[in-house]
């Protein structure tokens, strides 16, 4: 595992009722209790743990990147990380 991937599942974990060890990277974010109020504070949180500014849904949604599931918050800040180390 990962820097980051275990950075991002212990921010999940934090809105979770899961520990760490049970969330899964192909597990739909809604299955590990996260809802839209709690995806909105755990993306507060990456920007502020990463050093990154996520952007808003409908831009997220045009480059097609969804929010789905664990990996596709994994990914997203990953891509996020890759694109400031390149600006």
């Amino acid at each position: 595992m990962t820097v980051i991937q275990s950075q991002v599942i212990n921010i999940l974990a934090s809105y979770s009722s899961l520990p760490c060890e049970q969330i899964l990277l192909t597990a739909p974010l809604e299955n590990i209790g996260i809802d839209s109020l709690a995806l909105v504070e755990i993306i507060f949180d990456i920007e502020e743990q990463f050093d990154i500014s996520v952007p808003d849904e409908s831009t997220l949604a045009s480059k097609q990147l969804p929010l789905s599931t664990v990996q596709d918050v994994l990914n997203l800040v990953n891509l996020l990380l890759n694109e400031q180390n390149y600006a």
